[in-house]
């Protein structure tokens, strides 16, 4: 039995420290955890990027990992987290094409952006009803003039809709006046 004890100890010993060198069969991406095959967290040990199932500790695991969390360095981005209408763009729950439920009003004209999100770098902006935030002036049935011989009327849905107009005039407070 000691015989038997003494071998195990031998080659449970040996098996560590072959995996502690530095052509590690047990962390083949050298980002110092070992994989799962060898007893460790690291579910793929080709990528050092990518290697505890759940890096962040919020509970979801990450793509890497043959998870859902798409950004497993951040514990406030999971599936199913509420998602919040940031400037930065910040994608809380996982999902691209969603956005907060806060509204902004930029211009406190009762009308606003209700959805901020950046999508491939590019900052997008859905609106209940005003076509321009910035101009408290411009809201929904509001006119701006358009390029010659154009008027857009503000509609409902935060989209202008155009109409032919001979002359348009340019109010102070940015709207617009159609002359025909």
């Amino acid at each position: 039995m000691k015989i038997l004890l003494a071998s195990t100890f031998l080659i449970f010993t040996l098996f560590q420290i072959s995996c502690t060198e530095d052509n590690n069969p047990c962390d083949k991406d050298g980002d110092g955890i070992l994989s799962r095959d060898c007893g460790g967290e690291d579910c793929n040990d080709g990528d050092k990027n990518s290697g505890i199932a759940d890096a962040d500790g919020d509970g979801f695991n990450s793509i890497a990992c043959g998870g859902t969390d798409c950004n497993d360095l951040d514990p406030t981005t999971f599936p199913g987290n509420d998602e919040v209408n940031d400037a930065e763009g910040h994608d809380e729950d996982c999902n691209p094409s969603t956005c907060g439920q806060t509204r902004i009003d930029a211009d406190n004209d009762g009308y606003g952006a209700n959805c901020f999100q950046r999508i491939n770098g590019v900052d997008v902006y859905s609106y209940t009803g005003d076509c321009d935030d910035n101009n408290a002036a411009i809201f929904p049935g509001s006119q701006v003039c358009g390029r010659q011989g154009r008027i857009l009327i503000c509609g409902g849905d935060g989209f202008y809709v155009e109409q032919l107009c001979k002359t348009c005039i340019v109010q102070p407070n940015g709207t617009g006046v159609c002359l025909n």
